[in-house]
């Protein structure tokens, strides 16, 4: 099951500089931090985001229980945020959450290029829900 997974990120991330450690500071631009979201975190919302979440890559390294302990991160020891603790959230606004899903953020890809805003805005409402569980 890993091989399968470790297969799919590395299709995923193949071309991207998102595959590789990078040594910089990240700096998020304070408009993009202090953007907020546009969708409310509806029932609807967050049940949108989890497909998206458990549909894309999201789930191979951030685990399918917000855990931090995907296939992927036990597998290339990444260490990944465990989201059900409300204090990891904590530290992130929603534009924080949404510029790193866009842009992503060491070893983790972007997806701007691969879906929408909209869908981008409802998985920040879905991450937001593990530590709320």
């Amino acid at each position: 099951m890993w091989r399968k997974a470790a297969l799919i990120c590395a299709f995923a991330c193949l071309g991207t500089a998102g595959c590789r450690k990078s040594t910089a500071s990240y700096v998020i631009p304070a408009e993009e931090a202090s953007r907020p979201n546009p969708f409310p975190a509806t029932p609807d919302v967050i049940a949108t985001g989890k497909k998206l979440y458990d549909g894309t890559d999201c789930a191979l390294c951030h685990g399918a229980a917000g855990d931090g302990k995907g296939p992927l991160s036990r597998d290339l020891k990444y260490n990944t945020r465990d989201w059900r603790d409300p204090a990891a959230l904590n530290s992130f606004s929603d534009g924080e959450l949404f510029y790193i899903l866009s842009k992503g953020k060491g070893a983790m890809p972007g997806y701007a290029d691969r879906d929408s805003p909209e869908h981008l805005w409802q998985t920040v409402d879905y991450l937001r829900s593990f530590a709320r569980q």
